[in-house]
This record gives C-alpha cells, sequence and structure tokens, in this order.
C-alpha cells in the first residue's frame, strides 16, 4: 500500500481543511505581507540607490530582510500545520518563530541564499564576459550556463523545502540538523513536490487574470497542502521506515 497520498488527494484535503478557516489564514498572509511591504518601502525611500554605493546596500538590505522574514516562514509554517491537524490556529502564531528560532531560521536561510547564489555564479560570469566579447557564442553559452544554474536552484529549492515545517515541528533542532533532516526526507520525493508546484501553476495564472485577488485563496490553498505533504512524508518514514530518522516524532498528528 503507498502511504504517500496524490497530489490529487492532497488539494482535496487542502480545500477541505480550509473550509471555515479561510479568513484566518488570510488574515495571517496579509499581516506577514504588510509587514514585509513595510520594511521594503521603509528601506526604499532612506536607500539612495542612483549611486554605486546605494546599489550596493540596497542588495545587502535586501539580502538581510529576506533572512529576517524566514522567521515569519516558521509561524506560518506553524499555523498550517495546526489547521491540518484540526487544532484551534490563531492569525498571531506567525510570530511564533521569533521566540526562540530566530536566530536557526537567519542562519538556514543565510545558507540556502548562498547556496542559490553560487548556483548563479557561473551565469553571472558568462554574462561578464558577453557583455565584453559580445560574441554570439558566448551569448548561447551564457543561456546554456542559465538554464543549469535554474536547474541547481531549483533543486537547491526542492531539497530544502521542508526546512520551515521541521523548524515548527522540531524546535529544538539546530539550524545544521534541519537542513540535514531536510534533504533526507525529501529523498525519494522530489519529483513529487515538484509535479504538486508544477500542478499549481493554472492557479497562479488565474491570479494573473484576476489582478492578482486570487492569491489570497491561492496561498493559503498551496501553504496547506504543503502542511499535509509534510504531515505525510513524515508518516510514511514511520510506517515505512524508507528514511532513517526513527528519533524524530513529529509533534503533529496527521488526520485523514
Amino acid at each position: 500500500m503507498n502511504a504517500f497520498p496524490s497530489s490529487a488527494e492532497l488539494k482535496r484535503r487542502a480545500k477541505g481543511q480550509l473550509i471555515g478557516r479561510f479568513t484566518p489564514s488570510v488574515m495571517a498572509e496579509i499581516r506577514v505581507l504588510l509587514l514585509m511591504l513595510l520594511a521594503s518601502m521603509i528601506c526604499t525611500n532612506l536607500i539612495d540607490d542612483t549611486t554605486l554605493l546605494g546599489i550596493v546596500i540596497s542588495y545587502v538590505v535586501s539580502f538581510i530582510l529576506e533572512m529576517i522574514f524566514s522567521i515569519f516562514q516558521i509561524g506560518l509554517a506553524r499555523f498550517y500545520l495546526e489547521l491540518s491537524c484540526d487544532r484551534l490556529a490563531r492569525p498571531a502564531v506567525i510570530f511564533s518563530g521569533f521566540r526562540s528560532q530566530a536566530d536557526r531560521a537567519i542562519i538556514a536561510k543565510f545558507w540556502i541564499m548562498l547556496l542559490e547564489i553560487l548556483c548563479f555564479a557561473p551565469t553571472f560570469v558568462c554574462g561578464m564576459i558577453y557583455n565584453r566579447s559580445g560574441a554570439p557564442a558566448v551569448f548561447m553559452i551564457t543561456c546554456f550556463v542559465f538554464a543549469l544554474s535554474l536547474i541547481l536552484a531549483l533543486y537547491v529549492e526542492i531539497i530544502y523545502s521542508q526546512v520551515y515545517c521541521i523548524m515548527a515541528d522540531f524546535p529544538e533542532k539546530s539550524a545544521r540538523e534541519v537542513l540535514s533532516l531536510s534533504r533526507h526526507v525529501m529523498h525519494g520525493h522530489r519529483f513529487r513536490y515538484l509535479y504538486i508546484q508544477i500542478s499549481l501553476i493554472p492557479y497562479y495564472l488565474v491570479s494573473v487574470l484576476s489582478f492578482g485577488f486570487a492569491l489570497l485563496w491561492v496561498v493559503p490553498y498551496r501553504r496547506m497542502i504543503c502542511a499535509n505533504f509534510y504531515l505525510n512524508l513524515f508518516e510514511g518514514s514511520r510506517d515505512t521506515s524508507s528514511f532513517d530518522v526513527p528519533q524524530d516524532t513529529s509533534t503533529f498528528d496527521v488526520t485523514v
């Protein structure tokens, strides 16, 4: 018997779990979005990006904001894990990551962003060479390298996709342990996760046609699917012992 539900089954569960819980989910997302926009606006108004120094500072500040707002991802992960387990989850839980896991979230996000930057480093080099030479052959090489960089960055995104759920579930784990565990549990499930994300593309296209208003439903829907994916991932690891994580028992109970 397959311990892992299909993409369609995960979507069916997510839709059912959002019934009657749509408003708090939207409120949680809006809170984080408004805080991100406010911080970005303040930094944009304070930094003069017309100079080289200003551009560098702008990139550094953006990098720092990305790491800081990764802390909210722990709270959002906990929020949707609670909902998927039929527990009471309040929008204020989005701040739970700031209590004791802020440093670990920042460290984990730093390493993930660093890996993603390294993935695109060859593309930057090829781009600089093309700007100097302008040769068509170099342009073709740059495009090829860029495609490879995208694939590598996507791979990094997939293997570390469970980081924030793990942090919400196992708050005692260090950043290094969380990163390692995410890589481990995603082994054998990378293409399944990728398929689920690709299957959501039509929803994002509808969001574009609705001028972004549909995202108020699509984003909570996607997060709920990911929460169910995570819970069943660990349920499968306990039932089938396909992963070497017998000491890790999720604090969230899987509901079917």
